[in-house]
């Protein structure tokens, strides 16, 4: 778990989210560590250009299926 879900546009659910985090500080650690976890095998910048150049290249050899 690497998160909480609140209600859009809803700030009591918000509220309760933060508050639940504020008296559960073990949670939030796993918690904090978890998203780390998470953002460092999905998210680096070595990761993110990886996905784009991929992007780019299925749109050029799309390209070059229609010429």
């Amino acid at each position: 778990l690497d998160g909480l879900l609140f209600t859009y546009e809803d700030p009591e659910s918000l509220a309760q989210a933060i508050l639940y985090l504020l008296g559960h500080p073990q949670e939030r650690a796993k918690m904090g560590n978890a998203g780390l976890k998470k953002v460092m095998e999905n998210y680096t910048w070595e990761i993110v250009a990886d996905r784009i150049r991929d992007v780019y290249t299925k749109v050029i050899n799309l390209k070059n299926d229609f010429d």
